[in-house]
């Protein structure tokens, strides 16, 4: 049985916390020399300020750049570096792991940090480039399954006439449709699905048509295109997770298409020169 709370169906803030997070944090007494320095060691842009377990503020590359000139005005002191971090703090925002990260965007993009937890005890601290890095992940399959799909069909587009490609259809597709769909057969480019894009790419009968726009390796390209209908599949249905290698397969998929249309379009360039 599936132990993993229901709330986890959903983008938490708990899902940004980065695994094995090292909480580290300043004395508010502590120069600003100290607290740059140990920024640039941790590769951090900000750390929270304590005493104890309290937390008094947030000290980052922002507030320090803010309220810089105020304090030298008010200390008449020539050397920032050395002054106190607590001068330099700003009021954190604070979030309860199980709150919606969406509630923090606007936290995130105006102060770069959101600390989890409360001021009396701070479990984490998520930044812009957590949510960032979290949402990439969650988005990417969505967006190369759409852009290996559309470069497929323009690439197809490009290889043949309208006629051409209802020929192509009729011979790799026809009896598939009757056999196992029972559907009307597509008429249209846009009409097909990944895996009949596919499908007419692995049929050896009219390879050499696609030659142009897909290399003259029908084995390469049907090696690439092998796992993705059954990929996008299950990304847009969301029957599964997909794994660091499933999305390593849709990035070589998607860069390997993107080269082909480069290749295509700067043909087309040359040629458009020519004429």
């Amino acid at each position: 049985m599936n132990e993993r709370p229901l709330s986890d169906l959903f983008h938490l803030v708990k899902r940004l916390v980065p695994e094995r997070q090292e909480l580290v944090t300043i004395a508010p007494d502590r120069p600003v020399s100290k607290a740059l320095q140990m920024m640039a060691d941790y590769k951090f842009s900000q750390l929270p300020v304590t005493l104890g377990d309290e937390v008094l503020g947030l000290f980052s590359y922002r507030s320090f750049a803010r309220k810089l000139s105020a304090v030298l005005g008010q200390t008449r002191n020539g050397d920032p570096l050395t002054l106190p971090v607590d001068l330099f703090m700003e009021a954190p925002t604070y979030a309860n792991p199980r709150d919606e990260i969406t509630d923090f965007f606007a936290a995130l993009d105006t102060q770069g940090a959101v600390l989890v937890g409360s001021a009396d005890k701070v479990h984490a601290v998520i930044t812009s480039s957590d949510a960032l890095r979290y949402f990439d992940t969650a988005a990417s399959p969505y967006y190369l399954v759409g852009e290996i799909e559309l470069a497929i069909r323009e690439l197809i587009a490009a290889s043949m006439s309208k006629e051409q490609l209802l020929e192509c259809i009729d011979r790799c597709l026809k009896q598939h449709y009757e056999t196992n769909l029972r559907q009307t057969l597509p008429t249209t480019l846009e009409a097909l699905t990944l895996n009949d894009l596919v499908m007419l790419l692995r049929y050896r009968g009219t390879w050499s048509r696609f030659e142009g726009a897909f290399g003259n390796n029908q084995n390469y390209a049907a090696a690439k295109l092998s796992q993705l209908p059954t990929l996008r599949n299950d990304v847009f249905h969301f029957k599964r997770e997909l794994t660091d290698e499933d999305r390593e397969t849709l990035r070589q998929a998607r860069d390997w298409l993107l080269a082909r249309v480069k290749q295509v379009d700067a043909r087309n360039r040359e040629r458009n020169s020519n004429v």
